[in-house]
């Protein structure tokens, strides 16, 4: 018994092919992403060792407020920033 589903015919052959673009469009949004990621991780380091270097007991835990200050600054004044650059990237 053969069933046939979508665009196959019933001697198994299908039609559907896979479509470039959009693969390339899921690949570069993955890089992108994972970018953003990346230069989130290294805006919040960079913040937070700036804080430390001026004001050395703000900085004096991994769950300091210098760091979620760094990271709240991260991901709403400067993502744009962010996302473009690893756009370019």
């Amino acid at each position: 018994t053969s069933y046939v589903l979508g665009d196959c015919a019933a001697d198994g052959t299908c039609e559907n092919e896979i479509n470039g673009g959009v693969v390339f469009l899921f690949l570069v949004s993955y890089f992108w992403t994972a970018q953003v990621v990346k230069n989130v991780t290294h805006t919040t380091v960079a913040g937070t060792v700036g804080t430390f270097w001026f004001t050395p007991l703000e900085a004096n835990g991994c769950c300091s407020r210098a760091v979620r200050d760094s990271y709240i600054r991260s991901i709403t004044t400067s993502f744009g920033s962010i996302c473009l650059g690893s756009l370019i990237v």
